[in-house]
């Protein structure tokens, strides 16, 4: 009896997985890179930035491997010289970057009148 409900539950798993979780785990393999995909991250970045008409600069600071089922990450700045409308633009755009990102710390300084200075801290997630 008690494997016949076992059976019962495996199969209500396996069904559930097949019609929700495979859908899913499509998504998240699309968001969630393998690290070889990010090689190019840094001329995404750049192009973003030309694309909002920003002067730009790009570091990797640190990276972390993924370990059992914690994801992987590159720690990156960017930094971003231009008027103030286009870098809060900028930081728009990033939020729905194709990779799952998060931005860890934002810093605007005043350059002059028209000319500011934004330094972005964030990470990269890989698998």
């Amino acid at each position: 009896v008690e494997r016949a409900a076992s059976l019962d539950a495996l199969a209500s798993l396996i069904s559930q997985y097949n019609e929700k979780g495979k859908k899913y785990l499509d998504v998240l393999q699309g968001v969630i890179p393998v690290r070889d995909q990010l090689f190019n991250l840094k001329q995404e970045f750049q192009l973003l930035a030309t694309q909002a008409g920003l002067d730009y600069s790009f570091e990797f600071l640190d990276e972390k491997a993924p370990e059992g089922e914690t994801l992987g990450s590159l720690t990156f700045r960017v930094v971003l010289n231009g008027q103030f409308d286009k870098l809060l633009s900028f930081v728009r755009v990033i939020q729905q970057f194709r990779y799952l990102t998060t931005l860890e710390s934002i810093g605007i300084a005043r350059q002059g009148t028209d000319k500011n200075t934004m330094s972005i801290k964030g990470k990269v997630f890989f698998r």
